[in-house]
């Protein structure tokens, strides 16, 4: 009863966050971090998701505060910052400020070595905000490594209006960001501004720092980059495959349901993939079979639509996609004298395991298409639902 427990997330950040339990955040100079993704690094702190900070230059080419120490100053300057944010771990490489785009195979290959379990990565977005080339490429180096690694990335920038206003007032030369994947998020700017007050060197309280936050107000804007479906499947494959063992232990079982979770989090999808077929009871749509004996498929089911009641030879897990699965779990012996035990609904966000002989039926609980990812650990996605067969 216990392993049917829904994992709630965290749903008032974008999917491709709440389901990454570690963030890489990826900037080009110290000051970056705060003054550009402090009020997003903030929040992702706050919700509990540990964020990891690899910046590749110490800044000792600004021209605020030049001094043959400067590098060494922002370097401090930058771990005290990580640590209002409550960054865990922030990387300075060294690399020569300004040159960035000379080599960006080393730069993807920096962020390899720090990306480690991290779910998803934040960066600027790619004219880097304020054109500088050094922000350009440290964001190109963290798309490339995000689309290798199947993984999503966060892009930062201001909107339209807000770039607008202080071009006309500062002559600042801002880009905005905009479209149809732009998301806004509300931030609490405590924390920012005291991490802004960390870059002493680099004057926190300069008019265009001032002014930007001013316009934002409490509003942050992201762009999410998903990964491709392919990327996506590999990774969680790789993932999956060490712990999709008919003897794992109850850790490895719930640490593949995260992943699971992780997984139907994301946006794309194949085509078909979600499609339902309004002729059957429900619809599968198979993923992935391994070669090792375990299979993930879609479960795609419309109004009224339910599995019949059925139990499997091996655990498994279950993650909803879209909509809400409602799992019905029950007594007795298939398929008659079935006594129903518990209903619990598993929204987007949110999953389940299942036990070797558990019967249940999984249902579309909304007025629209609910779709679920099912992991069974063998067997595939009809081969041994035997109820079914007695029906």
């Amino acid at each position: 009863m216990a392993g049917l427990t829904p994992r709630l997330w965290r749903y008032d950040l974008p999917a491709e966050l709440w389901a990454a339990h570690t963030v890489l955040a990826v900037v080009a100079h110290p000051d970056d971090e705060s003054f550009g993704l402090g009020g997003v690094l903030s929040l992702l702190t706050a919700h509990g998701i540990t964020v990891d900070l690899l910046c590749f230059t110490a800044g000792e080419a600004s021209t605020v505060g030049a001094s043959a120490e400067l590098g060494a100053v922002r370097s401090a300057e930058l771990q005290a910052a990580a640590r209002e944010l409550g960054i865990r771990n922030a990387w300075l490489e060294g690399l020569s400020d300004g040159t960035l785009e000379e080599d960006p195979q080393a730069l993807e290959a920096l962020i390899e070595d720090c990306l480690g379990n991290s779910g998803a990565l934040v960066c600027f977005e790619p004219s880097g905000v304020t054109g500088h080339p050094d922000h350009r490429a440290a964001t190109a180096a963290a798309e490339a490594v995000g689309d290798s690694a199947g993984i999503p990335v966060l892009e930062w920038g201001v909107a339209p209006a807000v770039a607008a206003a202080l071009r006309d007032e500062l002559a600042a030369p801002l880009a905005g960001l905009d479209g149809p994947d732009v998301i806004e998020l509300r931030v609490e700017r405590n924390r920012h501004l005291a991490a802004i007050a960390c870059h002493r060197s680099q004057d926190p309280g300069n008019k265009l720092l001032a002014r930007r936050l001013e316009l934002q107000g409490g509003s942050e804007r992201l762009r999410v980059r998903p990964a491709s479906f392919e990327a996506r499947l590999a990774r969680f494959v790789a993932a999956a495959g060490l712990l999709a063992r008919p003897d794992a232990g109850f850790a490895d079982r719930q640490r593949l349901l995260d992943l699971l979770i992780s997984f139907t989090a994301e946006a794309s999808w194949p085509p078909g993939a979600l499609d339902p077929d309004p002729e059957d009871l429900y619809s599968v749509h198979c993923l992935h079979d391994d070669p090792e004996g375990w299979t993930i498929a879609t479960v795609v089911l419309e109004p009224g639509q339910a599995t019949p009641p059925h139990d499997h030879e091996s655990w498994g897990a279950a993650a909803t996609v879209t909509g809400v699965e409602r799992n019905t779990r029950f007594a007795g012996n298939c398929p008659d004298r079935l006594t129903p035990l518990d209903t619990q609904l598993v929204p987007r966000g949110a999953g389940y395991l299942f036990d070797a002989g558990h019967i249940h039926q999984a249902s579309d609980a909304t007025a629209a298409v609910s779709v679920s990812v099912h992991l069974l650990v063998q067997g595939g996605p009809h081969a041994h639902q035997r109820c079914r067969e007695q029906h």
